[in-house]
């Protein structure tokens, strides 16, 4: 008898596992769009003193066209009564004495919110989260500038803005930052 349900017991599992495979799992749409210049400097001031604090925008439209020419609106990418944000993050280099760059830790004190939620993580990376409101995502905030040197601005060839959520679908928007050099590189200096 107990051999009898330890044999229905494999056998119903066997049939599980073949029947549930990966192709079972529901695919979700991601959306791609590709929109320069999202991310600015206030004034592309690109020369400051220490203690100074540069100033960071994004203006994000709630409408867009994606990379195969479908215009959507953001907030359908949203569950109902979910939050309705986007976000990105940042990274501030500096150039090192031997020509290299260098990741410079910085902490939540040293950022200012102005508009949306500014955070880092670690130290390393800023974190910036924009909720719609008025048709735009908007993010503005500034980080104070305490030691002398030629800084970067980056989060690499190109700032991936991501939304959405994973029932109907995730949304992400490669952008630079105004000015930025080839390498998506935002360059200033501090005296």
């Amino acid at each position: 008898m107990k051999l009898t349900y330890l044999l229905i017991g494999i056998i119903s599992m066997s049939l599980f596992i073949s029947c549930y495979r990966e192709d079972n799992i529901p695919e979700i749409p991601i959306l791609k769009i590709k929109k320069d210049n999202i991310i600015s400097i206030e004034n592309n001031a690109s020369l400051f003193n220490i203690d100074d604090t540069i100033i960071i925008n994004s203006i994000v439209e709630n409408t867009q066209t994606t990379i195969d020419g479908q215009e959507i609106t953001l907030d359908d990418y949203y569950a109902d009564g979910e939050s309705k944000n986007v976000w990105y993050n940042l990274m501030l280099l500096k150039e090192s004495n031997f020509g290299g760059l260098i990741s410079i830790p910085i902490n939540d004190e040293y950022i200012e919110s102005i508009e949306g939620i500014s955070t880092t993580e670690g130290g390393e990376r800023i974190n910036l989260i924009s909720t719609l409101k008025d048709e735009t995502f908007k993010s503005k905030f500034g980080i104070k500038l305490k030691e002398a040197g030629t800084y970067y601005l980056s989060s690499g060839k190109d700032v991936i803005i991501s939304g959405g959520d994973y029932e109907k679908g995730i949304i992400h928007i490669y952008t630079n930052i105004v000015n930025s050099n080839k390498n998506g590189m935002y360059k200033f200096t501090v005296k």
